[in-house]
């Protein structure tokens, strides 16, 4: 039974807490909050994907991507690796198709990425 909560909670990136507004988006196991409904329409997500949890469940959700996630955000170009809770600038399109190819980069909203100190540069 707990395998199937734990592939539903993971199937679906949208979630919020079932008392509060904010949704985020998980990518990488971490939460990324959507500031507000036109990023999250210009995201190209879907209202009815959003999937109500606790705020203890939504609380537990990490705010450090696992190593090896690629994110980039929105509106700029830079995408980055993670690596020990660090964004590591991936410099080339040969570094983002060694570490898994554009489809693997994720996209969260401008400021996003603020948060996590600078690693090393990736060629």
């Amino acid at each position: 039974m707990r395998l199937q909560w734990f592939s539903r909670i993971t199937a679906c990136p949208l979630r919020k807490a079932a008392n509060n507004a904010t949704v985020y988006v998980v990518y990488g196991g971490a939460k990324f909050a959507i500031p507000n409904p036109t990023v999250f329409n210009s995201l190209g997500f879907k209202w009815n994907a959003i999937q109500s949890y606790s705020a203890a469940v939504i609380a537990a959700i990490p705010n450090v991507p696992r190593d090896e996630t690629m994110l980039r955000e929105q509106h700029t170009a830079p995408v980055y690796l993670m690596r020990a809770g660090a964004k590591c600038h991936v410099l080339s399109s040969d570094g983002v198709l060694k570490a898994g190819g554009w489809g693997m980069v994720k996209v969260v909203p401008d400021g996003s990425l603020a948060k996590f100190p600078p690693g090393s540069d990736i060629p």
